[in-house]
């Protein structure tokens, strides 16, 4: 279980260092199935939400947040608008969670569109969501994390930021850190 444990955090530092360092206030994990029940453990001592999203090939795809900042974003005039505006409205976060869920599962079937919302709850911002819907992906100013559609310097430096604490995280796990003493270390400078 100890080489699980040690993948997963790996994982999850690779993939989610943004959310865990709290430069972003959620991530998607998606990862092994058999890594489920290692990520479950070591997200439990955290203050981190973790909320199934779909299983596909043997790969679950993880929303990580964090709970009060996710549900702060989403009820921002912008951005509640635009959750109205997909089929969102007067849910709270769990029942919009579970709509997004079914929305993405049926993408991943091929029974559906993508769920371009997702954005939106992984706390990209309203004008690179709105960009990237109507120009179909294409046009942005910028691509790193996502892609942008507005205040291009701004955004390029916070993925240099996003990068910077991917590799610092990578080399405390490497080094034997857990991941929560990784989250403190990060939660005791900001």
């Amino acid at each position: 279980m100890q080489i699980d444990t040690r993948k997963a955090e790996l994982q999850i530092v690779f993939q989610c260092a943004p959310l865990l360092s709290g430069l972003k206030i959620s991530n998607l994990l998606i990862i092994d199935e058999c890594l489920s029940e290692a990520v479950v453990q070591i997200l439990s001592v955290t203050d981190i939400s973790i909320y199934w999203l779909v299983c596909s090939r043997n790969r679950l795809s993880f929303l990580l947040y964090k709970d009060k900042e996710l549900n702060d974003y989403l009820l921002r005039n912008d951005v509640n608008q635009m959750l109205d505006q997909n089929g969102y409205g007067g849910l709270g976060v769990e029942q919009a969670l579970q709509l997004l869920s079914g929305r993405y599962r049926c993408y991943m079937e091929k029974k559906g569109d993508f769920p371009h919302e997702i954005g939106l709850f992984l706390g990209y911002p309203v004008e690179d969501v709105k960009g990237f819907i109507k120009n179909r992906g294409k046009n942005c100013l910028y691509s790193g994390y996502w892609k942008v559609y507005g205040k291009m310097a701004e955004k390029a430096k916070l993925f240099e930021r996003f990068d910077y604490v991917r590799e610092l995280m990578v080399l405390l796990v490497y080094h034997g850190a857990e991941l929560s003493e990784i989250i403190d270390i990060f939660h005791s400078i900001n």
